[in-house]
């Protein structure tokens, strides 16, 4: 029970939790890049989970033509758009120089002008050189590595002078990851949580010893869509639902063989899943404990 309320230990996990996202590089997300852009355009207008998300910001009366908002890890961009569309001045930050090239070619066709983009690794980063401490109304994080890790946090927060918000999956179940897992190579369904549960427990609690308020709300998303029986598709699924140790080739081969089964006569594999995400948000002007806790 003493763990419950250390905040060193869940110091010491989020910062865990920093180093497992070492291998999320600049590189690494230029290859991703291409591909989380097409995804997005091909949901066309607002994804619904795009959509109620702002949508969940605007009730609360974080977005608004007097407020500055920053993107952390802000991908190609869709989110830091429709932000940019409600706020003032909007910051979208991101570690891979391709996914900011997407976003500000989507910022340029929608017509939208202030939205600043930088290249950063924002867990690295000296927010004060950089100009942005104190300089946001809400500062937003979705799904990212950027935050994780202690100086990550630290520098989410800095950068805010009212409100924070983090974004991340809790629970997923899809039944596609399930039959591949299955039938090809005999390990159980994914019908669990999944390691960004982890995350959202860890931060909850260190928000919490270090003083802070969160409030927790939380998001469930229904998606049917198809999916290409492609080398692409393939290594996506490989990267994303086996260990490193299974990452070979034959799993790759393996994969696309189960993927053109499954598909239909158009070459797309029919995919539903149900995926829950957290939301935690918090003002940084009401940090009212002082992390002890009395025994």
């Amino acid at each position: 029970m003493a763990e419950a309320f250390d905040r060193d230990w869940f110091e010491r996990a989020w910062e865990e939790t920093g180093r497992q996202d070492e291998a999320a590089t600049a590189a690494v997300w230029d290859r991703e890049a291409p591909r989380w852009d097409r995804r997005a355009r091909q949901e066309q207008a607002f994804s619904p989970r795009l959509r109620d998300t702002v949508a969940w910001l605007e009730q609360r009366g974080l977005l608004g033509p007097e407020l500055d908002a920053a993107d952390i890890g802000c991908g190609p961009g869709r989110f830091a758009a429709e932000f940019a569309r409600r706020c003032r001045q909007v910051l979208a930050v991101d570690v891979s120089g391709q996914m900011l090239e997407f976003g500000r070619r989507y910022a340029a066709e929608q017509g939208l002008t202030n939205i600043e983009f930088a290249e950063a690794d924002f867990s690295a980063a000296d927010v004060a050189e950089l100009g942005w401490a104190g300089r946001f109304d809400l500062a937003f994080s979705a799904i990212t590595p950027a935050i994780r890790g202690r100086r990550g946090l630290d520098n989410l927060i800095a950068v805010s002078r009212a409100w924070c918000c983090n974004y991340s999956f809790v629970y997923n179940v899809n039944g596609l990851h399930d039959r591949l897992l299955e039938q090809v190579f005999s390990r159980p369904p994914q019908r669990c949580k999944t390691s960004h549960s982890q995350w959202f427990h860890e931060l909850f609690n260190l928000l919490w010893l270090r003083g802070y308020y969160p409030r927790v709300d939380y998001y469930q998303e229904h998606r049917e869509q198809g999916l290409p029986a492609d080398r692409e598709t393939a290594a996506d699924l490989r990267r994303r639902l086996l260990p490193p140790e299974l990452q070979t080739e034959d799993s790759l081969s393996r994969i696309l063989a189960f993927l053109e089964r499954e598909a239909d006569g158009r070459g797309l594999v029919p995919e539903i899943s149900d995926c829950w995400f957290g939301i935690l948000l918090w003002d940084v002007r009401e940090q009212g404990l002082d992390g002890r806790v009395e025994r």
